[in-house]
């Protein structure tokens, strides 16, 4: 007889290795916009970091339809504007440049459900029929400049700080210890008010400074955060299931109604378990695999890290179209162009 010993294991689940908490939601006056809430553990803290990743949609500028004139001084600009980051923030430059049929429709979507008259429909859908073709044929293209900003919450780091920097301190130390047993649960709600109206200011902050880069941007919902995780994830759409919304001084939650499904999971409805639960990308060593929840379409993703770039340009104009030259071709799309900007170190530059 072959005695065998069967050792207790104890499984993570994969969503606490994911850093979103939840989505927010800030409104001030006519001003809203909307943020990932990450909480992060670096393996030698003690403490979590939160950070709250805003989004903007911009405009950005047309290397083509612009002057040499003009782009020394949007080159300029935008260097000036470099400069404001603040240490230890991140700004995400997310360019994209994608082919894809059912954008073409949702555009539509609303004038086809409600159609003015027989002819203005069938106006509409000849021009869907027609740009749909054209981006099956790789010649229309959707081109986007998404910008990511952060605002970080390093505890231990601000004790000297003001108010607010002291309760930002707590807000850090209660997120790590609210899912425990035993975590006393200190922070009280002035104190998260007065969190989510610094990041107001900051998001504000960084809006005019990416206004001041000339990009127009406009600050993204909670929704389209919620929409751009769905589609980066391949997932089946579905509704936001936790939003924290601080609106004008007061805070509450807005959670989903849908009722969540037992054999997946227990426990609150989770962005995490939500996304996971309705699409989950296959990986390889060499790619990842996005499903389509519609059609047996899959797109490949694959990452390419650009090594070095020329040392010399020509001028400004040749260093704008480096890459545009490249990437506006038509053979090439379905792809992005992803840099990532933080201020350097003060103390290792001096």
């Amino acid at each position: 007889m072959v005695k065998s010993s069967i050792r207790n294991q104890k499984i993570v689940p994969f969503e606490d290795f994911l850093d979103l908490a939840t989505l927010v939601k800030l409104k001030k006056g006519n001003y809203e916009i909307g943020a990932y809430l990450l909480s992060k553990k670096q393996v030698s803290d003690t403490n979590n970091t939160l950070q709250l990743v805003f989004g903007y949609e911009c405009t950005g500028f047309h290397p083509l339809f612009n002057s040499s004139e003009r782009l020394e001084a949007m080159v300029k600009a935008f260097e000036n504007g470099c400069k404001e980051f603040s240490e230890g923030e991140k700004f995400t430059f997310r360019w994209s440049s994608f082919c894809d049929e059912d954008k073409v429709i949702e555009s539509y979507r609303q004038r086809l459900a409600s159609p003015v008259s027989s002819e203005s429909e069938f106006l509409d859908w000849g021009q869907v029929a027609r740009m749909q073709e054209l981006t099956r044929n790789h010649q229309r293209k959707d081109i986007k400049l998404s910008i990511y900003t952060t605002f970080t919450v390093r505890p231990g780091g601000t004790e000297g700080g003001d108010a607010v920097d002291r309760a930002i301190v707590k807000l850090a130390n209660f997120l790590q210890r609210k899912f425990t047993p035993t975590g006393a649960t200190e922070l009280t709600l002035q104190n998260l008010i007065q969190v989510l109206e610094k990041a107001i200011i900051v998001s504000l902050r960084h809006q005019q400074i990416l206004s001041e880069m000339g990009l127009f941007p406009s600050p993204k919902s909670d929704k389209q955060l919620w929409g751009d995780l769905i589609y980066r994830m391949g997932a089946k759409a579905v509704k936001v299931p936790h939003t924290l919304v601080y609106d004008t001084g007061e805070l509450r939650e807005e959670i989903n109604e849908a009722t969540p499904n037992p054999s997946r999971y227990n426990d609150q409805l989770h962005a995490t378990s939500v996304l996971l639960n309705n699409g989950i990308p296959y990986a390889d060593r060499r790619w990842v695999c996005l499903p389509h929840q519609s059609t047996d379409k899959k797109k490949y993703i694959g990452v390419m890290t650009l090594a070095q770039k020329p040392e010399v340009f020509a001028s400004t104009y040749q260093q704008v179209r480096f890459l545009w030259d490249v990437f506006s071709r038509e053979v090439i799309y379905d792809v992005e162009i992803i840099t990532e900007i933080s201020p350097a170190d003060q103390k290792m530059i001096k």
